[in-house]
């Protein structure tokens, strides 16, 4: 943007919140932000993109809702407006806060006496008891259950960041965590009390990873799971190795590997999309290059739907997008990447795992063979792109898969060609 190639970024809060980022105009489509409202101080630090001192005099926020403006008087409607006045307002602007507290807050449900750190030092068994009471005393639990789901994932993202240091540092003992959770905006915003909480939750956490044996951490280490899911993936490899050791190609492994993807995958998207058993088909499609009409096609073809609680409703072209982008190229990629981690520190061969490695890589780019995963990493960061380069190198002799890395200085005129039918941008990236 800085060089005039590019006007317009489409992106999400992710991007405009933690890049410096300096523009014109800020277009607003939504006040939500992973599915809840966005809070007054993040706004602020969106909105601070606009009209950044020492590139531009000033900045404009346009809200794209226009029923934001045009219902404001509206009973039922006027929330938007008020909603959009709210965030504008910096003194709404909330407290500063730490997800870790997250952690250690109480359980909002009243029906139950249910504790945190009992939870925390074993969150498996205390759940099923929670699970047990409810049904011995006919309580509806799902929103205890989602609470506990939420604090989970929190303990997973810790867990992983102690393997991960583990894995680096194997001599760190029990003191350093405890210093660690000293040393957090966690520890320093809390009471006396909270303070201590989370020394504790920080210790048992830290047992739990310490008990991992020292030769597990370098492959736990290099996943970004938690224990629970990297013993599950453990005990699925004994139980499924003789299949793995004899896989010939990615796309066998994706089907080895799916009944595992589909107990750890817990997206959205791929938890609402019914029948279950189109979506495999949809990732085969996925990592063979179809396009997402074509992925539509075939999820309208196979009558899917998206389950909405009670209630069944038509795919969308948003649905496929969330589903492919989602669920296939980040989530099952990282669970795909951690099999390999898990397989490769028990001694599974070079040949497999490398076709696993292969298949995440796939899952992640959504694109079929070597050579156009090659051409996405020379910066040609488009699907449809690198498919229509791989044919056309193909249709000159190149192999999908054995190929020389100068192809690009060989084919100049071919790759020119085929790069007209795109914006100027891919041209550029290549005489650049």
């Amino acid at each position: 943007m800085e060089s005039n190639k590019s006007v317009l970024v489409v992106c999400t809060s992710t991007l405009a919140q933690g890049v410096n980022l300096p523009i014109r105009y800020l277009i607003v489509s939504s006040t939500f932000q992973a599915g809840q409202e966005i809070t007054t101080r993040d706004f602020h630090n969106l909105i601070g993109r606009a009209g950044r001192a020492g590139y531009h005099t000033e900045g404009s926020v346009i809200f794209a809702d226009t029923d934001a403006f045009d219902k404001r008087t509206n009973f039922r409607e006027r929330w938007r407006w008020q909603r959009a006045m709210h965030l504008l307002d910096f003194t709404n602007a909330e407290d500063c806060a730490s997800s870790l507290l997250d952690l250690i807050s109480p359980f909002d449900f009243a029906e139950l006496n249910v504790e945190v750190i009992p939870f925390i030092a074993d969150p498996s068994s205390y759940r099923q008891s929670c699970i047990d009471a409810g049904n011995q005393y006919s309580i509806d639990i799902s929103s205890l259950l989602d609470q506990m789901d939420y604090k989970e994932a929190l303990i997973e993202a810790i867990e992983s960041y102690f393997l991960s240091y583990l894995k680096d540092n194997p001599g760190a003992h029990q003191t350093f965590f405890d210093e660690l959770a000293q040393g957090t905006l966690a520890y320093f915003l809390s009471d006396d009390d909270q303070k201590q909480q989370l020394r504790t939750a920080f210790s048992l956490i830290a047992s739990r990873v310490l008990s991992v044996p020292e030769e597990k951490r370098p492959f736990f280490g290099k996943s970004l799971l938690g224990l629970k899911n990297l013993f599950l993936i453990e005990i699925w490899l004994d139980e499924n190795w003789g299949e793995i050791t004899q896989a010939l190609s990615s796309d066998e492994l994706l089907v080895i590997c799916w009944p595992l993807l589909s107990q750890l995958n817990n997206n959205k998207m791929f938890l609402k999309i019914k029948p279950e058993d189109v979506i495999l088909e949809f990732a085969k499609l996925w990592i063979s290059g179809s396009s997402y009409a074509d992925l539509y096609d075939h999820l309208v073809q196979s009558s899917a739907c998206f389950q909405a609680g009670s209630q069944q409703r038509a795919i969308k072209m948003d649905h496929v997008v969330d589903l492919a982008d989602g669920a296939l190229s980040f989530d099952s990629m990282l669970y795909v990447g951690a099999i390999a981690d898990v397989a490769e520190g028990k001694g599974l061969s070079d040949d497999v795992l490398e076709l696993l490695r292969s298949l995440q890589t796939r899952l992640k780019l959504g694109l079929s063979n070597s050579l156009e995963m090659w051409l996405y990493s020379r910066s040609y960061v488009d699907r449809e792109v690198c498919k229509k380069l791989a044919l056309a190198l193909h249709g000159e002799g190149v192999d999908f898969d054995v190929f020389d890395f100068g192809i690009l200085d060989t084919h100049k005129q071919l790759v020119s060609s085929c790069l007209a039918d795109f914006p100027t941008y891919f041209s550029r990236n290549r005489e650049s």
